[in-house]
């Protein structure tokens, strides 16, 4: 009885799992489609038939953003003049595909496409020369390929790494970008403190406080740390000041999170 349960209980997960893995596509607009999928070369444009309840539609690939059909994804590439649904190998900055080549049936055509829609077909004749320009933005990839540490048969390699150059740089400049706005807010609340240390005539000690600001702003400028010292002189030095107490208290704070 418990055998005849569990023969039960497969052919039930299979069913299930055929309906997860139903083919669909996803239209420019989102609309997720649910249905037979078949894909269909007309001349120089690949184009989708997908039948709903027995109800035939055919989308061009400008109206498709990807595809998913037995177990594959496919995305609609511009490729020699053409527009070719593409079978998706691997993602990324730099994403790689398979292609039909023309007058073939099978995926046997290797592409490569970057976020900024540079693209091209993987070659094959002259790899290292075409390669290295293509991706001459990660020189430490390019000169693994130079010296033939990787080579054509180190395709998804040379793709990884590539992929993992691009994150690493685009995460640096943000951290650069981030670091440079964090300064220049710094630096405005000490330019207003100045401005309220100059305008005050009968400061006392009003030199040692603009030379303290001028290297607090300088070091400010080069991206240095402040040191806790400076923090505490210009508190000391400002304690009793009522007119920049505001100004004072505000660039401590900012200081202290350097």
């Amino acid at each position: 009885m418990s055998q005849i349960r569990f023969i039960l209980f497969l052919g039930l997960l299979g069913t299930c799992l055929a309906a997860s893995a139903q083919d669909y596509l996803v239209t420019t607009r989102t609309d997720t489609l649910k249905g037979e999928i078949k894909l269909l070369t007309f001349g120089q444009m690949d184009q989708v038939q997908i039948a709903i309840d027995k109800k035939k539609k055919v989308y061009k690939p400008m109206e498709v953003s990807s595809l998913f059909i037995g177990g594959e994804f496919y995305k609609p590439l511009t490729y020699e003049n053409s527009i070719r649904f593409m079978k998706v190998l691997k993602t990324g900055y730099l994403s790689y595909y398979a292609f039909r080549l023309p007058n073939q049936t099978l995926y046997d055509g290797r592409y490569l496409a970057k976020m900024d829609g540079q693209g091209i077909e993987a070659p094959n004749l002259g790899f290292k020369k075409v390669i290295t320009r293509f991706l001459e933005d990660c020189p430490e990839v390019t000169a693994k390929i130079k010296a033939d540490e990787l080579k054509r048969n180190d395709l998804e390699k040379i793709i990884d790494e590539y992929n993992l150059c691009i994150e690493k740089k685009t995460a640096s400049s943000a951290k650069e970008i981030i670091a440079q706005q964090t300064g220049n807010i710094k630096l405005d609340a000490v330019k207003k403190l100045q401005a309220k240390v100059e305008a005050q005539e009968t400061l006392t000690g009003k030199k040692d406080v603009t030379d303290l600001l001028a290297d607090i702003a300088d070091k400010i400028a080069r991206q240095q740390s402040i040191p806790n010292y400076q923090l505490e002189a210009l508190k000391g030095l400002l304690k009793d000041n009522e007119p920049t107490k505001e100004e004072v208290e505000k660039v401590i704070v900012l200081l202290s999170s350097n």
